[in-house]
C-alpha cells in the first residue's frame, strides 16, 4: 500500500511539473467537499473555438475534457494507471474517450476562457455548489479512422485510446441530421 501511494505522489508531482511546462492559461487548486485539493488546468483558444481542462484524480487517472464549440462535440479523455489485476501484458495506462454532443450555453465561451487570469495561482479555491455526477450510457464505439466527420479534433485527441472510443447512438443520429449524411450513422460507430 505504501508503495502504491509513494507511486502516486511520484506521478502527481511528474504531473504537476508537466502542466506547468505547458502554456496553460489558467491553473486553479481546488478543494473538493471531502477536503481533497485536485490541481486543474485550463486552456482556452480562441482561434481553434476550443476549451481544455486537465486534472489528475486521486486515484491516479488522468482526466482531459475537451470541447469544441465548432461542432458542438465534448470529449474526455481518460488515461487509468496500469493495475497489477490487469495482467503483465499491460504495461502503461489505458487510454478511453468518450465523445459527446453538447449545447453551446453549457460551457464558458472559448473567448471568455482565454481572458480569464488569477491573481494568486497558490491560492486553493473551494466550489461556489459542488455538481452532482452525471451519468451518461455511451452505447456504440466511435471508429477513430472516420471520426473526422463529426470533428477533426477527435482523432487526434483520441489516437491512443484507438478501440476505446465511445459514444451515445443518439447523438450519431443527431451529428447526421445535422450535416445531412447517412454516411454516419452507417459507417462510423459499431454498436456495443
Amino acid at each position: 500500500m505504501a508503495k502504491s501511494l509513494s507511486e502516486l505522489k511520484q506521478a502527481y508531482i511528474l504531473t504537476l511539473f508537466l502542466l506547468s511546462l505547458c502554456s496553460c492559461q489558467l491553473v486553479v487548486n481546488v478543494k473538493d467537499g471531502g477536503g481533497d485539493v485536485t490541481v486543474e488546468s485550463f486552456l482556452g483558444n480562441t482561434t481553434s473555438d476550443i476549451v481544455q481542462l486537465q486534472f489528475l484524480n486521486k486515484d491516479g487517472t488522468h482526466v482531459t475534457q475537451f470541447i469544441d464549440f465548432k461542432t458542438e462535440t465534448q470529449i474526455f479523455k481518460t488515461y487509468i494507471p496500469w493495475e497489477e489485476e490487469q495482467g503483465f501484458g499491460q504495461s502503461k495506462p489505458q487510454a478511453l474517450c468518450f465523445v459527446s454532443r453538447f449545447t453551446k450555453n453549457e460551457f464558458i465561451s472559448s473567448d471568455a476562457m482565454s481572458k480569464l487570469r488569477q491573481k494568486n495561482p497558490s491560492a486553493i479555491r473551494t466550489p461556489e455548489e459542488e455538481k452532482t455526477p452525471e451519468s451518461h450510457l455511451m452505447d456504440a464505439n466511435l471508429i477513430l479512422e472516420k471520426s473526422n466527420t463529426i470533428s477533426p479534433k477527435i482523432f487526434n485527441f483520441c489516437r491512443d485510446a484507438r478501440d476505446t472510443v465511445f459514444t451515445k447512438e443518439i447523438d450519431i443520429k443527431i451529428w447526421s441530421k445535422y450535416l445531412s449524411s447517412e454516411f454516419i450513422q452507417e459507417e462510423l460507430f459499431v454498436n456495443k
